[in-house]
């Protein structure tokens, strides 16, 4: 499955599954998260996380939090 919507032409976009393996959750160049359906590749959820484009996402192996980082300098700490 392709997972689509997200924008990487410039950079190098990190991605990760979530805790439970359900979901792919990846950056874009635009600053947002999307979350993709792993078996069927869609988008289930996005929203704004940065300014500019997300270089790495790490999601907790037993918690419901994620850490993003940024090329406008920041690292920031998302909870459920």
């Amino acid at each position: 499955n392709n997972c689509s919507g997200h924008k990487h032409h410039q950079y190098r976009i990190g991605n990760c599954l979530t805790n439970d393996d359900a979901f792919v959750v990846g950056g874009s160049e635009d600053g947002k998260v999307y979350f993709w359906n792993l078996v069927e590749g869609n988008v289930i959820h996005k929203f704004d996380a940065h300014y500019r484009a997300i270089s790495c996402i790490s999601y907790h192996p037993r918690s419901t939090a994620m850490l993003t980082a940024s090329a406008d300098g920041m690292v920031k700490l998302w909870t459920a």
